[in-house]
């Protein structure tokens, strides 16, 4: 403790956003137990299968990335300063959002009468408050609820028109509601005609941050949820891709890539990139780049190992021989190699995470300047999610690319296919860019690899991690359709290709 009390403060900056990964982790872990418990209630023989299929397969690797993150969740209580603010930010979630209220205020009686104030009900807290927009037709004054004699604590004169007028605790040297809760807001009209007034209120958590829990939870919930619908819905492609990932989960080359990404990734951490204070922005790219090819790397060697060598040493054959068709034998191939990619990416992308969150912290130490906010690192993990989401994306392509190409070819050519599809794939918007008004074949040609090859610049958000820029959910949205449009197209012609084939 005496260890902890010296360091607390960079220790309590670096952990902060990792402790709401945790909780989410944890918050997730609970769900599924609930989940559980109400599977055991409805059939004691499918709840007790639950424990022994998550301690076999893919789903042990990711279990135990997502107890270790839980536990830490945990731990961190004796860590995190403002564990007790962060945590009412939490419950606070579901109450803050936007309101948009469209109410009629009247004017005075006539020009001798004061006007009546409207009492309008706009539950909110002063530290949560983001904005309030109020447009409206006659002039009108806003103030929140005093008692007799008092002064409000804030008063918002709005002038009529079209014009909106916006007010924000931010404008403010000292926020006036900061401490204070309200359950309305009093409306006067200032004109002579009745005011319609459209009024939006926006609130948030006093630490948005812990949306994160929220996300992570749900990640955790549905990462399991869905491997056990693919169980229980298509028993046999999941006897299949149960072997397959097992297999190729402890092959030597899946070990040395996990242990050389790790040691790599916390190299880099230490690296200087001499980029005048934008280290980060490399490591970010750096690091995402690197999981992505090792987990290629390893799909188009599962792919290879498990679809062309079994075909070559009559493997498959005696497969087939039982109650498997060849589509359920190419689907469960792919689900296997793809479960445990997504167990590489999990490792490999949380510990990425972790030194992402600590790099800003090691650079401010290294050039003596202030030391940043853990809102600041927990920032920077937050735009490194999307990259290792769309890394994934890239690599299930090419996970169905490599299994198509395993049906018929070795392992060379797999390799040498599957990366030359990574280099013109990167660059297929430069082919198509540089064959307009050239030569008709040209063009064809450039045209032909865009339609024919993924285009996985699609993937690629260096541009965004460079500038700092957030990818928009839909954005990601847009590029998991086509990685599953492109992924089912790919199968298809796997099943075209392994159709045919003669296993004797």
């Amino acid at each position: 403790m005496i260890f902890l009390a010296a360091v607390t403060g960079w220790l309590n900056t670096w952990l902060t956003p990792l402790w709401l990964i945790g909780l989410g982790a944890l918050l997730g872990l609970a769900l599924l137990l609930v989940a559980w418990l109400l599977v055991c209630l409805v059939s004691r023989e499918g709840g007790g299968l639950v424990p022994e299929v998550v301690s076999e397969g893919p789903l042990f690797p990711i279990f135990t990335v997502v107890a270790g993150a839980a536990f830490f969740g945990l731990v961190g209580w004796l860590l995190i300063r403002d564990r007790s603010e962060i945590v009412e930010s939490l419950t606070r979630l579901p109450f803050v959002g936007e309101q948009a209220l469209i109410v009629s205020v009247p004017a005075a009686a006539d020009e001798m009468s004061e006007p009546e104030p409207v009492s309008v009900r706009v539950p909110f807290r002063g530290d949560e408050l983001e904005r309030l927009e109020i447009t409206s037709n006659e002039s009108l004054s806003i103030a929140t609820p005093a008692a007799e004699g008092e002064e409000p604590e804030l008063r918002i004169e709005v002038l009529g028109g079209d014009d909106t007028t916006t007010w924000r605790p931010s404008s403010e040297t000292v926020n006036p509601l900061s401490g204070l809760s309200f359950d309305s807001l009093q409306l006067t009209n200032q004109g002579t005609e009745d005011a319609r007034v459209e009024m939006t209120v926006l609130t948030a958590a006093q630490h948005p941050e812990v949306i994160t829990v929220v996300i992570t939870a749900a990640g955790v919930f549905l990462i399991f949820l869905a491997y056990m619908l693919l169980r229980w819905l298509f028993p046999k492609v999941s006897a299949v891709a149960l072997t397959t990932a097992k297999s190729e989960m402890y092959q030597p080359l899946t070990i040395i890539l996990l242990m050389l990404g790790l040691a790599l990734l916390f190299v880099f951490m230490w690296i200087p990139y001499h980029t005048f204070g934008e280290d980060i922005k490399v490591l970010k790219d750096t690091g995402l780049t690197l999981i992505m090819v090792f987990c290629i790397l390893q799909a188009v060697w599962a792919a290879s190992d498990s679809v062309a060598e079994e075909i070559e040493g009559r493997t498959a054959l005696t497969l087939l021989s039982k109650p498997i068709r060849r589509s359920e034998f190419v689907m469960g191939k792919f689900l296997g190699i793809a479960w445990t990619s997504l167990a590489m990416f999990l490792i490999l992308g949380t510990f990425l995470l972790i030194v992402v969150g600590y790099k800003p912290i090691y650079d401010a130490r290294e050039t003596a300047q202030t030391a940043p906010i853990w809102a600041a690192c927990h920032l920077e993990i937050v735009q490194t999610v999307p990259g290792l989401v769309l890394a994934f994306l890239e690599t299930l392509v090419f996970i169905a690319i490599s299994v198509a190409i395993a049906t018929r070819l070795p392992l060379l050519a797999n390799v040498v296919i599957c990366f030359s599809i990574y280099a013109l794939g990167h660059l297929t918007p430069l082919i198509v860019q540089s064959s307009m008004g050239k030569f008709e074949i040209v063009a064809f040609v450039g045209n032909l690899i865009a339609v024919v090859l993924p285009v996985l610049d699609h993937f690629n958000i260096q541009a965004a991690v460079a500038a700092g820029v957030e990818v928009p959910m839909v954005y990601l949205g847009t590029a998991a359709i086509y990685s599953l449009l492109y992924c089912t197209a790919a199968l298809i012609l796997a099943l075209v290709l392994f159709e045919d084939r003669d296993l004797a």
